[in-house]
């Protein structure tokens, strides 16, 4: 028997709910588990109306507007959470692919924005931090949490910006090239 999609969909909030309460416990690797079967549950859903689908499709497999929306969101949310617990077990590189993603697919998705920063912050990609942390700061002015991780930034660059001036001094003898 297969699953209608509103079974799929309420199988994939099932799991985040599951792995929302292992953060909650501070218990990351096991969440990531669980939050990595949600795709299992409603991959292949947003790809029913595409044309070429469509036409081998019945009305019946189609997603509504709602349902897209819907479905859309609980993908976006569950790789913000993924790249929170990335982000709690120091796997930077999987945090920023997870944030990436889920900025791709929702575009106001605060949380995903502060953790792709938080993420680049760690990783020394002072532009692509500055730019998500603009991007969440511009969703949420008034966010401190934003607002520390900026203060991060600042301070991770302008360190990154004084060891590179000492590299060129020390290549260049403090002689400026002409």
């Amino acid at each position: 028997m297969s699953l209608t999609t509103r079974q799929k969909i309420e199988a994939g909030i099932k799991l985040k709910e599951d792995a929302n309460d292992l953060v909650r416990k501070g218990e990351y690797k096991k969440a990531c588990q669980l939050y990595r079967r949600v795709p299992g549950c409603i991959n292949g859903l947003l790809s029913k109306d595409d044309a070429q689908v469509a036409q081998f499709a019945g009305k019946q497999d189609r997603l509504t507007d709602e349902e897209r929306k819907e479905v859309v969101e609980l993908k976006a949310t569950v790789l913000g959470n993924l790249a929170l617990c990335y982000l709690k077990l120091q796997d930077f590189p999987r945090a920023l692919q997870c944030a990436e993603e889920a900025t791709n697919l929702d575009k106001k998705n605060v949380k995903a924005w502060l953790r792709m920063g938080i993420a680049c912050n760690e990783l020394g990609q002072w532009e692509k931090a500055k730019d998500a942390l603009g991007a969440a700061n511009a969703l949420e002015p008034q966010n401190a949490a934003i607002t520390k991780e900026i203060a991060t930034w600042r301070a991770g660059y302008n360190k990154w910006l004084e060891e590179q001036k000492a590299k060129e001094k020390a290549a260049f003898g403090g002689k400026l090239l002409s």
